[in-house]
Parts: structure tokens; C-alpha cells; sequence
């Protein structure tokens, strides 16, 4: 009986593992929007590499695995070829290691890891098979299970793919090294790995050369434009997977120096490499999980290092106490358990990913009838209420369309023909190498026939500054054919028309903290700024995280804008000198030549305050080079006008109404005004108010503007805050939030105070509360 007892614990552990679902529907968002671009990619027959330039690649269909252009058998291939990995690493671990304690730290390991990203997933069973080839090199399922699944990780994620193939690399050559695989062998080995690698790259449409560099600029402008500190609670999360890094790469170097001591560094060769390798897997995988540390990227590190930590105790080199390499793995598995449970808006983790061996049977049942209904999935149309707009479709018909900034699903769902730019969602447009490819897609004959356009981006980046040369693209060889839902619809020209008149200056020397002035006298300013990083800087950025960069921007009226500032896009360049921040600014840019628009006067670089040394040299340069827009044909002028026109009128819409205060009731409820701008013919204000003796699920909260004895509401929308009442643990999740729009010209000059109101639909009361701000109309 007790031979089979590891096979009892390999199954019930492959029952935990299997697939969670065969595949999802797709739906809206950042995140799925990219997926839905993968698949597109496939659909319109897209080269990786040159058409479509991103962080995943070609088998990023892996990922969320919905029903758009791939056959069911393509599923059922890998997730077979995935449980059999699986299913004969746990037979060698069980084979030449078993005993209960381990199989109560795999138990373990695996609650922990239990819901990670597939491509997780083959990058640890990489590392097992490349640790088997180093071990035992003439065993060909090792040499051939590492090639394989390096080259699937390098087809599927990017910067663990590359990380792959160098491993893999390293791997064989070693085995060259120490004699264990001669030299033709070794020839025929790295012969046939490339060959493999071309195979793969003709069959799944990838442009190596391209894909290749394209990653490399991917991963090296995510250290800088991505990063986001582990602030606040986060820190401590920080400091955990320092530890976990500390413990691996210590083990390694108690290991090298004790062999050092006692002349065995040849005999513990293998081990030794080992070590290393899997303190180099761990930094990798640390990086990529804290150059972002938020709840999610920063969970992707702790879910696999307690696996990866597993292998200080397969690989302990003979004559070593196997309890101490058994203490750090334990060590490891504490601290991801530790992190694991208690990173925020994870829930409990093991009620969450376990739920008792029922679910996951449940679950096994879900995939086998997803294996039946994926077909009729594969032949559903893609329309979706409330995601579909037959003016669009009937605009844009079958011809070409991409989609600024990054909702992808809206095209997938009105069933239009994605042909995107390279790099297809604009925050991913790190540096100057990844916007001109988008660029020169967006100059060439091949650009799409329609472009819809938003602005909107991530971590408090001002959205007009992501894509700078391809915003200028965009200017020479589009015009406007009309709005959608609050998007522009640009449409390509017949004849693309030349910004005119360019102009180079020389360098312009500034400061960090400083301001600098920029010229309003061209209708653009296209600038670029060159900050460096101090040594220190540098350290940071390779270790952790790069030093922060904000961007104060004063216009003209005097009200100042404060956004983050990256220097790989600084260096890329901007339109400096015109403030855009809505669709409808930059189709002011458009269609008056910037002459209706807001104009900067001045910016001031600021770095992280903090204290502990400074990350950059405080002497920056600019170069600027000028362009006013081209002129246009009397009847483009005309449609351009009455566009113009269009705006002003919309604007006029918001109109304020007097009230009567005396309605309200006095309060000091909690309240908060998250941005008031006024640089525009708008006024526009956002914030949030709830009251501390209710639940507020039938609270509405308006802004006042307070002038004398008068007092006027604006138009308001009405947001439902959950993050708020979450941040303040209340009980209702929808606190209410607003948003507030007013033209200037319906209001008297004069000074204004701002109030927030509240009013409480079900008991018909109205409370008021006025802040400090003020606004001032001329």
C-alpha cells in the first residue's frame, strides 16, 4: 500500500492545480482589453513583433483564454501537455525526496500559489527541468522539457521569457563546462534549440528581430514609467520579500564560502549554480512584482517564491545539512503565507483558494462543460448591451480602426476591424523607441481608416503626455468625423497635411525645482527634456524602484497642474505649450490650430522630497523645435468653425440655478474635494461627502458656488464612491461622489466660495457645508 501512497498525494495535489475554467467571456477594461487585442492580433493575421508590440505575446491567449479566433484543441493541447509537467515533476520530487513533511510544504506552497497567472506556472516548471538538465544533462526529457517550456515562456510573457531563454543558455553551457555534454552534443543541442525557436516564431506570426527589441525596450521603460511605491501599510510587504530575497541569496553564499573553506567548490558545482540561478529567478520575479507595488503585482511575487525556495532543499549539496536548507524553506513559506493573507483586497486566502476539495471538483466540472459550449461561444457574435453604438458601426462600417487610449473591447464588442498601432495601449508606450514605432504606423499608407479617440491614462499622468510623436501623427494625417459616447472619431486624410514651419532651437539649461518658461508664440512646442539619474538613482532603479518625478504646470490664467513626470517620456518629448486634458480640448487643437486652447506658461520639475539622498542630477536640458498647423481649404475651414462653434455651445449647456439656503441645514459632515479646475470656459470639480449618522445609500451630494447673498448650484453628477467608504470602512459601498460642470460665462465676475451639499432622497432633508476653497471670475 505504501507505494502508492505518493500517488494518492500527486493526484489529489493535481486536483488542486487543474484548470479553474476552460475559458472566460470577455468583457471591458484595461486589463481585458489587451487580451481581447491578442486575439484580434490572431484574427486580422497581426506580425508580434511588428504589428503588435506589448508585453505578452503571441500565447498570451493562455492568459484569461477567451472564445475569439482559437480552435478549442489549442486549450486542450497545453493544459495536457501542462498536467503531465506536472503530474511527473511531483512523481521525481515524491520519488526521490518523499516524505510527509514535504508533502505538507508543497500542500502549502501550493494553497499559497494556488490561483497565479499561468505563465507562473511554466516558469517554475522551467526551472525544475533546467535544474534537472544541470544535474543530469544526458536524461533527454530534461533537455528537451527545458527547451520546450523556456520557449513557451518566451512566447507568452515577455520578461520572464527572455529570462528563459538566458537560463536556458547558461544551463547548456555549463553542462559544456564541467564535461557533462560533449562538445557535438552540446552543438546539436543549441542547433536544434534555435531551430525551434524560428519554428515557433514563423507558426505563431512573430517577427523575432522586432519582438525581441521590442521587449527589451518594454521591460527596460517599465522600471521607469510604471513604478509605484510601496507606501503607507505596503511597506511592510516590502520588506517581507527583501527577506525572502536575503534567504535565498544567502543560502547560496553561506553555501559558496563554507565550500570555499572546506575545497569543494568543484564537487558542489552543480548545487552551487543552482543557488545562484534560483537567487537570480527570485530577483527577477521580485522585480517585476515590486517595481509596481500594488496588491496584485506584489502578490505575484510571494505566490511562487515559496516553490522557488523549494529548490534550496532538492538541490542541497551532499555532506550539507539538509535541516538547514529545510529551515529556509520553511523561513520562505512563512513569510509568503504571512504577505499572502494579509495584502489587501485579497480576502482569505485559503477559504478563497481551496474551499474544500468539493469546489475544486465543482470547478473540474465547469472546465469539462466549458471543453462542450466553447464552439457555440467561438460562433456568439461579439455585441454586447450597453458596449455596442450602431452610429459608430455605421460610420466606421468594414474599414480599419484603432482605438487611444486603451479600451480595445470597445472595438471587439461593435464587431469593428481592429488594426492597431504597435504598441496598442498608450500608457505602454514607454519611451521614444516604442512611441515612434506608433508613430510611424500612424504616418504610413497602412494606418487605420479611423482612429477613436479618448484621453485618459494612469497614475496621475497627464494623458496628452503619453504618445507625444504619435499625437503629432495624429494632427498631420487625421481630422475629425464626429464624436461617439464622449470619444473624437478620426478619420484618416485623403492627402496628409505637414505641420509647417519647424524650427530647432538651441539647448535651453535648467534646474530641477525651478521654473522654465515655454513659448506661446508658435502654435506648438514640441519639447524634450533630459534629466539623469545620480548614482544613487541608478542603484535605485536597478534594486527597486527609480526616484519619483513630478511636472508643475502653470497656465496662463495662473492655476497651476501638478502630474507625475517620467523621464524616459520627457526625453521622447511633448506639445508642451497647450494644456489638453478632454476629447473635446484636443478637438479644439484640431480644428483652431491651437487657438482656442489653453496655453502653458511655465513648468517646474520637482523630485521625491523625501528624505535619504537625491535620485537625479539637478541640471536638466530642453531642445524644442516649433510647427504651426498647415493652411487649410475654405471648406475645411468652415466645418472646422462650426466645430468650434459645436464646443462653445456645449459648453453654454452648463448652467447654474439659484437656491434658496435656507433649505439646508448647516453641517460639518466629512467631505472632500479631489480636483477644482478653472483654466477652461469650465468650471469643473470632483469629490466625494457622506454623513457619519446614516448609511448614505440614498444620498446625493451637489456642489454650491456662494457669491454675496446669492448662491448657486452647478450641474452634477452623481458617483458612486465605493474606494471611499471602503478607505473608511463603512458599511455602505456606494458613499456618494460627484462630479460638477459649469460654463464661466453663466456666471456674474466676482468671488465665489465652494460649498457641498447633500440631500437625502428618502427623507427629503438637505444638509450644506462650506469649505475654504474659492474661485475667483474676472
Amino acid at each position: 500500500m505504501r507505494i502508492y501512497i505518493p500517488y494518492l498525494f500527486i493526484l489529489f495535489f493535481l486536483i488542486l492545480l487543474f484548470p479553474s475554467f476552460f475559458y472566460l467571456v470577455p468583457g471591458e477594461g484595461l486589463d481585458t482589453s489587451y487580451n481581447i487585442a491578442i486575439f484580434l492580433a490572431y484574427k486580422y493575421n497581426l506580425v508580434f513583433g511588428k504589428d503588435f508590440v506589448f508585453t505578452f505575446g503571441p500565447l498570451g491567449i493562455l492568459n484569461d483564454r477567451f472564445p475569439i479566433s482559437v480552435s478549442r484543441w489549442v486549450y486542450l493541447l497545453f493544459d495536457i501537455h501542462f498536467l503531465g509537467t506536472l503530474f511527473f515533476i511531483l512523481k521525481d520530487i515524491f520519488k526521490k525526496h518523499f516524505s510527509y513533511p514535504l508533502v505538507i510544504f508543497v500542500f502549502l506552497s501550493i494553497t499559497v500559489a494556488l490561483r497565479d497567472a499561468m505563465f507562473q506556472r511554466y516558469f517554475y516548471c522551467f526551472l525544475f527541468y533546467l535544474f534537472a538538465l544541470i544535474k543530469e544533462p544526458r536524461k533527454m526529457i530534461n533537455i528537451v522539457q527545458a527547451a520546450l517550456l523556456s520557449i513557451l515562456c518566451f512566447y507568452y510573457k515577455l520578461n520572464l521569457g527572455i529570462t528563459a531563454i538566458i537560463l536556458f543558455w547558461m544551463a547548456i553551457s555549463y553542462t559544456v563546462i564541467r564535461k557533462k555534454l560533449g562538445g557535438k552534443v552540446y552543438a546539436g543541442v543549441a542547433g536544434s534549440y534555435i531551430l525551434l525557436i524560428l519554428s515557433a516564431a514563423w507558426l505563431l506570426h512573430v517577427n523575432l528581430k522586432g519582438y525581441i527589441l521590442g521587449g527589451l525596450q518594454l521591460i527596460d521603460g517599465y522600471n521607469d514609467a510604471m513604478s509605484l511605491p510601496a507606501g503607507g501599510a505596503y511597506i511592510i510587504f516590502l520588506c517581507e520579500a527583501v527577506l525572502i530575497v536575503a534567504i535565498i541569496a544567502g543560502r547560496g553564499l553561506y553555501l559558496l564560502a563554507k565550500a570555499i573553506r572546506k575545497k569543494e567548490i568543484v564537487k558542489n558545482a552543480d548545487e552551487l549554480f543552482i543557488h545562484g540561478m534560483t537567487a537570480l529567478a527570485i530577483f527577477v520575479l521580485y522585480k517585476s512584482g515590486f517595481v509596481r507595488a500594488d496588491g496584485s503585482h506584489m502578490f505575484y511575487f510571494f505566490k511562487i517564491s515559496s516553490l522557488l525556495a523549494g529548490f534550496l532543499y532538492l538541490y542541497n549539496p551532499p555532506g550539507f545539512n539538509p535541516k538547514t536548507a529545510a529551515r529556509c524553506c520553511w523561513s520562505v513559506l512563512a513569510i509568503a503565507t504571512l504577505a499572502a493573507i494579509t495584502i489587501p483586497g485579497n480576502g482569505n486566502l485559503y477559504t478563497r483558494n481551496l474551499g474544500g476539495l468539493p469546489a475544486r471538483i465543482k470547478e473540474i466540472g465547469n472546465y469539462c462543460r466549458g471543453i462542450q459550449t466553447y464552439p457555440a461561444a467561438l460562433m456568439t457574435p461579439p455585441g454586447r448591451p450597453g458596449l455596442t453604438d450602431t452610429s459608430l458601426q455605421a460610420i466606421v462600417g468594414s474599414h480599419t480602426v484603432d482605438i487611444i487610449p486603451t479600451e480595445v473591447s470597445t472595438i471587439y464588442f461593435n464587431g469593428l476591424h481592429y488594426h492597431p498601432r504597435p504598441v496598442i495601449q498608450s500608457y505602454s508606450a514607454y519611451n521614444t523607441y516604442l512611441d515612434s514605432l506608433n508613430y510611424q504606423k500612424y504616418i504610413s499608407p497602412d494606418a487605420p481608416d479611423y482612429i477613436l479617440f479618448s484621453l485618459s491614462s494612469i497614475d496621475g499622468r497627464l494623458p496628452f503626455f503619453d504618445e507625444s510623436r504619435t499625437k503629432l501623427a495624429i494632427l498631420r494625417h487625421y481630422t475629425l468625423a464626429g464624436t461617439v459616447k464622449g470619444n473624437l472619431l478620426l478619420r484618416k486624410k485623403a492627402i496628409p497635411e505637414n505641420l509647417r514651419g519647424a524650427k530647432e532651437d538651441g539647448w535651453v539649461d535648467g534646474r530641477i525645482g525651478e521654473d522654465m518658461p515655454v513659448d506661446s508664440r508658435f502654435d506648438l512646442q514640441y519639447s524634450k527634456i533630459f534629466v539623469r539619474y545620480r548614482i544613487w538613482g541608478r542603484i535605485r532603479r536597478l534594486f527597486y524602484q527609480p526616484p519619483s518625478l513630478t511636472m508643475t504646470l502653470t497656465l496662463e490664467d495662473g492655476e497651476k497642474m501638478t502630474y507625475r513626470a517620467i523621464p524616459t517620456l520627457l526625453e521622447d518629448g511633448m506639445i508642451l505649450n497647450k494644456y489638453i486634458e478632454l476629447p473635446e480640448e484636443f478637438q479644439l487643437l484640431m480644428q483652431s490650430g491651437g487657438r482656442w486652447c489653453t496655453n502653458i506658461k511655465k513648468i517646474r520639475l520637482d523630485q521625491d522630497p523625501g528624505p535619504g539622498l537625491t535620485g537625479f542630477v539637478p541640471a536638466i536640458k530642453m531642445k524644442n523645435t516649433y510647427y504651426t498647423f498647415p493652411e487649410k481649404p475654405e471648406a475645411e475651414r468652415r466645418a472646422d468653425s462650426l466645430g468650434v462653434a459645436g464646443i462653445i455651445r456645449e459648453y453654454n449647456k452648463y448652467k447654474p440655478a439659484l437656491v434658496d439656503t435656507s433649505l439646508y441645514e448647516p453641517d460639518s459632515f466629512p467631505c472632500w474635494i479631489e480636483y477644482s479646475k478653472t483654466y477652461s470656459p469650465l468650471i469643473r470639480l470632483g469629490g466625494w461627502a457622506y454623513r457619519d449618522k446614516s448609511g448614505n445609500e440614498n444620498s446625493v451630494a451637489g456642489v454650491v458656488l456662494r457669491s454675496e447673498d446669492r448662491v448657486y448650484e452647478l450641474p452634477s453628477e452623481k458617483q458612486n464612491r465605493s474606494d471611499v467608504a471602503l478607505y473608511f470602512k463603512r458599511k455602505s459601498m456606494a458613499l456618494p461622489g460627484f462630479t460638477a460642470r459649469v460654463s464661466k460665462s453663466q456666471l456674474p465676475p466676482g468671488t465665489y466660495q465652494l460649498g457641498i451639499t447633500l440631500y437625502d432622497s428618502i427623507a427629503g432633508k438637505r444638509w450644506i457645508r462650506y469649505m475654504d476653497n474659492k474661485i475667483v471670475l474676472h
